[in-house]
């Protein structure tokens, strides 16, 4: 997203919602603003095309470009990171760095649960203390932490994300919401 803001300062990114923390913050940074989406070439490419964004990234990283007709491409980021390295002179290692210091995250958690939309709505009525977003899934926000949890949209899962700017809460809220995930399938 910084990379891609760079001399378009107001333009925006489309984000979707399991991990929010890096981008958002690259994005302001880099005096862009950031939309949150729901997950999905589909549903990200159209919502692209509605705001005239410049960019969107998906953890899966589908990484869609408006000058590249909002597709989906994976040479373009390649020769971004390239020119990236050249111009800076910095190691890949080091680039990463600041974000994997910055945000600490539990990779994505899958459950085979019997019904991914009544789990979710015990996981909201349990987290009701937190920010709540239903872009996709259930998005809960705390000062420190976040987390999403999801049905697939292609497998028979429910997918945990959960992020905090230090480990210890990221680890707290995980298996907070792990415990609630099992408990409602008690």
């Amino acid at each position: 997203a910084s990379i891609m803001l760079r001399g378009h300062k107001g333009e925006h990114v489309v984000i979707e919602p399991r991990m929010v923390f890096a981008t958002r913050k690259a994005s302001e940074d880099a005096g862009g603003s950031w939309i949150i989406n729901k997950v999905g070439h589909t549903f990200i490419k159209e919502r692209m095309r509605k705001e005239n964004a410049i960019f969107a990234g998906e953890n899966s990283a589908h990484l869609y470009f408006r000058d590249n007709f909002y597709c989906d491409n994976g040479m373009i980021p390649f020769l971004l990171i390239a020119q990236e390295l050249s111009v800076t002179g910095k190691k890949m290692s080091e680039l990463v760095k600041e974000w994997t210091d910055a945000v600490k995250v539990s990779g994505e958690i899958n459950f085979t649960v019997k019904d991914t939309k009544e789990v979710i709505e015990k996981i909201a009525l349990g987290f009701s203390d937190g920010k709540q977003d239903r872009t996709d899934g259930l998005s809960v926000e705390y000062a420190t932490a976040r987390f999403n949890v999801r049905g697939s949209n292609t497998e028979p899962l429910l997918r945990l994300n959960v992020e905090s700017y230090n480990q210890t809460d990221m680890e707290t809220l995980r298996d907070r919401v792990i415990a609630a995930i099992k408990s409602s399938q008690a």
